[in-house]
């Protein structure tokens, strides 16, 4: 790392408000691919406000050197999904299912569901099959989220499905899936 982004790092890890925004607003101005993945990797810090301050700042960003970047990052480390879906959604972005991938397979059930959310924003046919395949995951949460997405998609073909899972051990699940039979229904 740079001795430039060494600074704006320790700025980062402030107790004063005002430095660290101060650092958020450098982050955002980056344009060098290197120092936005050094950014990047710094969202595993163990301090929350660094964390929250390096995805304001990347968020902030309408560089297309840092989107880029944040989303060749999302493949390679399945941790960023949650801020990766954050920068892309608000410079109006869908991610690519390739990129979510990580977060599908990875052992975290946040992180698998943060993934199922983003299917969502797919118009993409393997999206519905993919969150029909975690209607049998095994964390209820993922179920759970899973059957909620497939409500919100509202896809016809997945009533079938659905309705095979209307007797899910978890309540809450049960509740979700008849939930999104009757908002496919609907729509």
């Amino acid at each position: 790392m740079n001795e430039c982004c060494q600074e704006w790092f320790l700025n980062l890890k402030s107790n004063d408000w005002e430095v660290r925004c101060s650092a958020v607003e450098v982050i955002s101005s980056l344009s060098d691919r290197s120092q936005v993945l050094a950014v990047i990797c710094s969202l595993e810090h163990e301090n929350w406000m660094v964390r929250e301050a390096v995805a304001s700042g990347l968020s902030c960003s309408r560089n297309e050197a840092v989107i880029t970047a944040v989303e060749e990052s999302m493949a390679m480390y399945p941790w960023f999904l949650p801020y990766a879906l954050r920068v892309l959604r608000t410079v109006g972005r869908t991610p690519a299912l390739e990129s979510l991938m990580a977060g599908l397979s990875s052992e975290d059930p946040y992180l698998r569901r943060t993934a199922l959310r983003a299917l969502c924003l797919l118009d993409d046919p393997e999206a519905v099959l993919l969150l029909e395949q975690y209607l049998e995951d095994a964390d209820s949460l993922v179920r759970r989220t899973a059957a909620k997405v497939l409500g919100a998609v509202g896809s016809l073909d997945s009533l079938s499905c659905l309705s095979g899972h209307l007797d899910d051990p978890d309540r809450s699940v049960r509740y979700a899936v008849h939930s999104a039979i009757q908002q496919i229904r609907r729509s």
